[in-house]
């Protein structure tokens, strides 16, 4: 059976990313509005009643217009907004938190998708409530930092443009709408300090949760409270331990990349402490377009439809692959000096993958699954002629090969920055 999904508002950044893998979903039919009809309140109602379920990919406003609409038709809906995070008859979309919440999610009508900075908070804070290791008035600090991706097209443009700075920080007032969900999902009495900030990488995302021993209900080791996430999330397809141990070394000696998981619908858990175990560092390490956003609604998606919960979402793409070294020797920006004076342009031998603007090693082979092979010769393989051309929201692998019977081919003519445009073609035959 194929279901019938409509994405209301396909246009935005979250919509996009739902339609993305919604296309490569064995089950399902993403379906759209043209721009003509997107904003058209008959149409839509119309879609919903025609649709399994309707995922919102919509600002809050309008995000409650749908709703409504979604109501007046008896349709099943997936908020992707912060309109009904909190509101009442609405199951809150994070599955992996609480005993039942993926049984209410199956048999909901109206489900909303959780936050992404929320989402890596309540991983870290809920599972250590429970416990009884934090307590519900707990005065809790969450400093983060989010891809820029985050912000919509609005903020995407600002900074392509070259307008925001390399890190920034937001929320001065205290009052982040991701906070009333925090509070409540956590199970606290009182609202986190949330220090939100946004750097110059288009997709990651991490969130701290730093902890003075001293603060918590009970005497706990980094061991203690590294295994209360292991049990909690044992057996989820998208949250893992980002390490064997608590404090792992290696891990430990590491900067830890924001943007590592972009691209992918997983969430990392690490925890850290000091030597004498008097301070603890948790973190959580996500895409926030990913379980931050579109992975988690086509999670949710498949858990009411009865579906595999891994289809759709990209649960382990890039898991596998460590970033490349001296990233800075393949991807400097360039002026246009520097274009014609670089060339021919640097290139790592082997495999790799330009993800997102980073060079990862390509160690994992459903990278190219469903990709058609274009051949580039000479400076077209390197990575800032390939971030020059696709820009920094793409993945693009690129693979060595040997090509018998062919010759590389010049055309007679020079680019304006010095490039010889060339090609493979079939040798001739010998007379």
């Amino acid at each position: 059976m194929t279901y019938r999904i409509f994405i209301d508002g396909a246009a935005g950044t979250t919509g996009l990313q739902v339609n993305e893998r919604l296309a490569a979903h064995p089950s399902v039919t993403p379906v759209t509005l043209d721009d003509a009809q997107r904003k058209d309140a008959a149409a839509r109602r119309e879609m919903m009643a025609a649709s399994d379920i309707t995922i919102l990919c919509l600002p809050d406003d309008a995000a409650r217009e749908s709703a409504a609409l979604a109501a007046e038709v008896g349709a099943r809906v997936i908020d992707a907004s912060t309109a009904h995070r909190t509101a009442e008859g609405w199951d809150f979309g994070f599955v992996e938190l609480f005993d039942g919440a993926r049984d209410a999610v199956a048999g909901s009508a109206r489900i909303s998708n959780p936050g992404c900075y929320s989402t890596g908070f309540l991983a870290l804070a809920r599972p250590l409530v429970a416990a009884g290791i934090i307590a519900a008035d707990a005065g809790l600090t969450v400093p983060a930092v989010s891809g820029y991706s985050g912000g919509g097209k609005g903020m995407i443009g600002r900074f392509e443009a070259g307008e925001m700075p390399p890190h920034g920080v937001y929320g001065l007032a205290l009052a982040h709408k991701h906070i009333p969900e925090m509070v409540r999902y956590a199970g606290l009495d009182r609202a986190p300090i949330f220090m939100p900030s946004v750097g110059n990488f288009y997709a990651g995302m991490l969130v701290h949760l730093p902890l003075h021993a001293a603060s918590l209900n009970r005497a706990v080791t980094a061991a203690d409270i590294h295994d209360v996430y292991a049990a909690q999330f044992a057996g989820s397809p998208f949250i893992r331990m980002g390490a064997p141990q608590a404090g792992d070394p290696e891990v430990a000696a590491m900067m830890l990349d924001a943007s590592a998981l972009a691209g992918c619908d997983h969430m990392e858990i690490f925890v850290f402490a000091n030597a004498d175990e008097s301070q603890f560092w948790l973190t959580a390490r996500l895409d926030n377009l990913g379980k931050g956003a579109s992975g988690a609604a086509v999670q949710n998606m498949n858990i009411a439809l009865g579906l595999d919960e891994t289809a759709g979402p990209r649960s382990d793409r890039g898991a596998a692959m460590n970033p490349l070294a001296d990233q800075h020797l393949y991807l400097a920006d360039q002026s246009e000096d520097q274009r014609a004076s670089d060339y021919p342009y640097a290139a790592p031998e082997g495999a790799y993958v330009l993800d997102h603007g980073r060079l990862l090693q390509l160690s994992d082979a459903s990278v190219l699954e469903g990709r058609v092979a274009v051949l580039s010769v000479g400076s077209n393989r390197a990575p800032v002629q390939l971030r020059r051309k696709f820009g920094d929201k793409a993945v693009v692998p690129v693979t060595p090969l040997i090509l018998h019977d062919c010759d590389v081919v010049h055309a007679a003519a020079i680019s304006y920055y010095g490039a010889v445009s060339c090609t493979a073609f079939p040798r001739a035959a010998p007379m």
